[in-house]
């Protein structure tokens, strides 16, 4: 716990060396085709891969240490309601690409509309189903009153 502070007083220099690694690992990736061995290929990539891993794990938990330290109740409704959705989200997320299979749209609209409708179904039986019951209790510690999270922080 004591070293969560300094994530968030240093978070740009492992973000952007992780964004880095990133790019060089992608890099690596698409220009495959120019080394002759798959070891000599694997050898070069995965340390970039790993680098750049840990460099986003703390560059991005200090920007959330800086930046969003402050209780926010919109943030904490989400965060009390993503076990709920983990847990439900794969039946919507696997039944609604079938439905829209026969669909002419582009694939980045059928993406769209299958995440859209899958956070908002299992948001709303979160909220209707959960958050103020004993299932709710169990999820996050206690029962919430049945009235949605207030937007702005007062």
């Amino acid at each position: 716990r004591d070293l969560i502070p300094a994530f968030g007083a240093r978070w740009k220099t492992p973000f952007f060396r992780g964004s880095a690694a990133s790019a060089a690992y992608l890099f690596i990736v698409v220009a495959q085709r120019g080394f002759t061995d798959a070891w000599v290929w694997h050898l070069t990539a995965v340390p970039f891969a790993a680098l750049a891993i840990w460099f986003l794990i703390f560059g991005i938990t200090g920007f959330f240490v800086r930046h969003l330290e402050q209780p926010r109740p919109l943030v904490r409704y989400f965060s009390d309601a993503s076990y709920w959705m983990y847990l439900t989200h794969a039946a919507p997320a696997a039944w609604l690409p079938g439905v829209l299979a026969n669909s002419t749209a582009p694939a980045a609209v059928k993406f769209t509309f299958v995440v859209g409708l899958t956070t908002l179904l299992t948001v709303a039986t979160y909220h209707v189903f959960v958050r103020s019951t004993v299932i709710g209790e169990l999820l996050n510690g206690r029962r919430y009153p049945r009235r949605l999270p207030a937007l702005v922080v007062s």
